[in-house]
């Protein structure tokens, strides 16, 4: 998906940084204010809005020192008022694909209740109000960011973080696994990705190849993510199922996928950081 805003070779990179990070932040505002029939949508938009925002700000890192932290933090905390009906919403896609793959009598009852889940979750809507005060805190903070001169060797030691944290997130996936290791790896191939797509032109670190593959683990990452939030489901709430066998049989089904997924993430992840 191409990034709704570019940096402009005619623009100085300070304030064509400054001015994405902004318009990304003001695409989420406006995301979360639309009617409630547009609310699933405009919640995707947010979100999706708000993490390009996080991949940015990391450029500005070094700028703005020890207050970084709490400027990424309002910017997840905004997302993670936006998160519950999207996760619901993920559990039961994941839910159905397991079972198209490998139908078991009493799937559809686990599947039904984790349906009613969703929409309950899609009911109750997000706190906007208290979204919409952390992006207005997120927006002056982005106005108040410096314009320094050397934006763009800040942006390329940006980039290379990216990619040596997500080496660093890929050998630790490779020896050891677990859904914390392959989610924080995910965090870091997205921030990535963000930042290659903002490129004007294609570079030897930002080709049309290394986007795509970066694309396609980012979207590995995922899936297996959200096969992780459907096992800790079916495992902490035994009544969603209606029928244990059935609920046993999505978790084991869930479990041999997300690891057949993440040895498809690190056969990538080779490619990508080998």
């Amino acid at each position: 998906m191409p990034m709704p805003f570019r940096l402009d070779p005619h623009e100085p990179f300070a304030a064509g940084l400054k001015r994405i990070l902004m318009g990304e932040i003001a695409v989420a505002r406006a995301a979360v204010a639309v009617p409630r029939a547009e609310q699933a949508a405009g919640i995707h938009r947010a979100r999706r809005a708000l993490k390009r925002a996080r991949s940015v700000l990391l450029v500005f890192r070094p700028l703005i020192g020890e207050d970084y932290r709490r400027r990424r933090d309002v910017l997840r905390d905004a997302a993670d008022h936006l998160s519950a009906a999207r996760d619901a919403d993920a559990m039961v896609a994941s839910a159905q694909k397991l079972d198209d793959r490998r139908p078991h009598d009493g799937a559809g009852v686990v599947i039904g209740r984790l349906s009613r889940a969703a929409e309950i979750a899609h009911a109750q809507r997000p706190d906007t109000g208290r979204v919409a005060a952390l992006l207005r805190i997120a927006e002056a903070d982005a106005a108040s960011l410096p314009l320094a001169p050397a934006a763009g060797r800040l942006f390329v030691e940006a980039l290379g973080e990216t990619y040596r944290r997500g080496r660093a997130d890929w050998r630790k996936a490779e020896e050891e696994g677990g859904e914390d290791v392959l989610h924080d790896w995910r965090k870091r191939v997205k921030h990535r990705w963000h930042l290659s797509l903002l490129v004007v032109g294609r570079t030897a670190v930002t080709s049309r190849s290394i986007v795509g593959d970066l694309d396609e683990l980012g979207e590995l990452l995922g899936d297996e993510h959200d096969l992780a939030l459907l096992v800790r489901r079916l495992g902490k709430e035994a009544d969603v199922s209606g029928s244990k066998k059935a609920a046993r049989h999505l978790a084991e089904e869930a479990e041999r996928r997300r690891r057949k997924l993440a040895r498809r993430a690190c056969e990538l992840g080779a490619e990508l950081y080998g």
